[in-house]
């Protein structure tokens, strides 16, 4: 069973997936906020933030709430999606730090998965494609 197809799934989910060559998400509006961590392959990403954007194995994105965003798999594709409805743990000072540091506009495009990210992604790959025993059937 996909858990992200479960009913009793949970917000701030990380799902790690494939999709293959051709794979199409319409454009459709975020209901949560989501990083896409790509490991392997490209992704044609196009929403206001990322208009014709080719994301590209070991980048990520963040894509907001509420925004429209529609993909186009051009080759097979390994993802990490975490989707979450507000960010944990997120530094107040830091964000408003950035935020007045940087001269605008400020024009989002996919960041570099660093080695220390690239880690915690090879784990959680290990961990997420492990059979899952749900927590319902433990009690």
């Amino acid at each position: 069973m996909m858990c992200q197809n479960c009913k009793k799934s949970v917000p701030n989910a990380i799902f790690h997936v494939y999709h293959r060559r051709g794979f199409h998400y319409p454009a459709q509006k975020c209901e949560e906020n989501f990083i896409l961590f790509l490991i392997k392959g490209e992704m044609l990403v196009n929403s206001r933030e990322y208009a014709g954007t080719m994301l590209k194995a070991g980048e990520f994105m963040l894509q907001p709430i509420s925004s429209k965003i529609e993909m186009l798999a051009m080759t097979d594709v390994e993802c990490i999606y975490y989707q979450f409805n507000q960010p944990e743990l997120f530094c107040d000072i830091r964000y408003n730090r950035i935020m007045k540091e940087t001269d605008p506009p400020l024009i989002p495009s996919p960041l570099p998965i660093i080695p220390e990210l690239q880690h915690f992604l090879e784990s959680a790959r290990t961990y997420l494609s492990e059979k899952k025993i749900c927590r319902d059937l433990l009690s």
